[in-house]
């Protein structure tokens, strides 16, 4: 499958990553009364095992990717302007990991955030501006199709209630 972005792939993720924005919150649904014993089982089936692997530590060569399902790469962070810092689309770790894992089946996404020593002022400042939250959404949109990513993980800690 080619990597080159179409307009459709791309907004389609964007689409996809706006709406995970937006259900971030709220309880996980819980299966419905009298619902068949095989999708139950299909579901737990198809558990995720995610692990992170920091921008800044750890070999790629020594990851254990047949105990895994996807792996984040820990962290991208966003900018006042919607922009990202932290890491590159073309950083020669994140290829190799790209790389190697899609070799063994196991997906990829750039982890946006983190605890970032309780600093979350550049998402506040960034969801605060309906221009810098759209030119965020294009930023993370094309550091996945640049990458070669499976997705993203937004990891923002903490927004405040009522403000973010």
């Amino acid at each position: 499958m080619s990597r080159t972005s179409t307009p459709f792939r791309t907004w389609a993720l964007g689409a996809v990553f706006l709406a995970s924005l937006g259900s971030c919150s709220g309880a996980e649904d819980a299966p419905a009364a009298g619902e068949p014993v095989g999708q139950v089982e299909a579901a737990a089936l198809s558990t995720r095992v995610v692990g992170y692997l920091p921008t800044w530590a750890g070999d790629v060569n020594a990851l254990q990717y047949s105990k895994l399902s996807h792996i984040n790469y820990a962290f991208a962070l966003p900018t006042a302007s919607g922009g990202l810092t932290g890491v590159s689309s073309s950083d020669a770790r994140l290829r190799s990991l790209v790389t190697q894992a899609h070799a063994q089946g196991v997906k990829v996404l750039i982890a946006v955030g983190g605890w970032n020593d309780g600093n979350d002022s550049g998402f506040e400042q960034m969801a605060a501006n309906a221009g810098t939250r759209t030119a965020f959404v294009n930023t993370v949109v094309n550091f996945v199709n640049a990458a070669g990513l499976d997705g993203v993980d937004i990891d923002w800690e903490y927004p405040d209630p009522g403000t973010s």
